[in-house]
């Protein structure tokens, strides 16, 4: 009896379709094009314009930078780079992306983390919480003036973020929207500036996460909290000042008015001071 010989099938480095990485639909190619016949569908694709992408991509590159080798070149940071954002867009699966980066998916989903690690590592310097109280004092200023909005030291939303359940986890990242996630928070200024950024709460908790932040912790310290209440109470005697001299110059005005006027007025706004001159003249 003869024993039969299992050939092995013959394996190759790297599929035909990611070697082809000089066609024109490739992710480079497809962004040098997108840069000069359609701007638009550039900062669409990437979610930024090219200034703030080459100013990131500058950042990044000594973190992300590959060396080649005589065996095959290395992936370039731009790819690298360009790879990660458009991930970060969509949330396409790496098997997805392979056919637009030409980039398998064990290598996406290495350059992926790295990149995100990388940008994490030279941007939280531009993400920090508020040291004193001065400073907090005139974010609230801010949104009193820009949205009237008083003794308002930040805005505040956050976001579950969806993921496949952990192994051995049970309930503990279970949300109420009946999938799996981790928190992503942060706080703005009034120019939706990030102030403070927070990932990682279990998904199950709900009323609970902003108390377990850094800030959270933060605004629980009395003396913070005693010192602003303090240059705000000022804040607030002085505008009431302010607006009782308003008030009474515009008392004074009114009662140069002949009673005629002061009556259509009163008629169409009904203020409590032209009540009281109505009054006062007798009409």
């Amino acid at each position: 009896m003869r024993r039969k010989i299992k050939v092995r099938k013959k394996k190759r480095w790297m599929k035909e379709l990611l070697k082809k990485k000089k066609s024109k639909f490739m992710h480079k190619n497809l962004l040098q094009e997108l840069l000069l016949s359609a701007p638009a569908d550039y900062e669409n694709y990437l979610c930024m314009n090219k200034e703030t992408f080459m100013n990131l991509l500058g950042m990044t590159t000594p973190l992300i930078q590959k060396m080649d080798t005589k065996l095959r070149d290395s992936i370039s940071a731009c790819e690298r780079f360009s790879s990660t954002l458009r991930f970060l867009a969509t949330g396409q699966t790496f098997q997805e992306l392979m056919f637009t980066t030409a980039i398998s998916p064990p290598s996406l989903g290495g350059i992926v983390m790295d990149t995100c690690s990388a940008i994490c590592t030279v941007l939280k310097e531009y993400i920090n919480i508020l040291k004193t109280t001065n400073e907090w004092l005139e974010v609230a200023r801010a949104f009193e003036r820009t949205w009237q909005f008083p003794h308002c030291i930040g805005a505040i939303d956050g976001k579950h973020v969806q993921m496949k359940k952990p192994i051995g986890s049970g309930s503990y990242y279970f949300n109420y929207k009946h999938t799996f996630s981790i928190v992503l928070m942060a706080v703005v200024n009034t120019h939706c500036e990030f102030m403070m950024a927070d990932v990682g709460a279990n998904g199950r908790v709900a009323d609970g996460v902003f108390a377990n932040t850094k800030f959270g912790k933060k605004t629980k310290k009395k003396k913070l909290r005693n010192e602003m209440q303090e240059h705000l109470d000022v804040e607030d005697e002085n505008d009431k000042k302010v607006n009782e001299e308003n008030e009474r110059k515009i008392s004074i005005e009114l009662n140069k008015l002949p009673p005629k006027i002061l009556r259509v007025l009163c008629a169409r706004h009904g203020t409590k001071e032209i009540t009281e001159l109505l009054a006062q003249s007798s009409l």
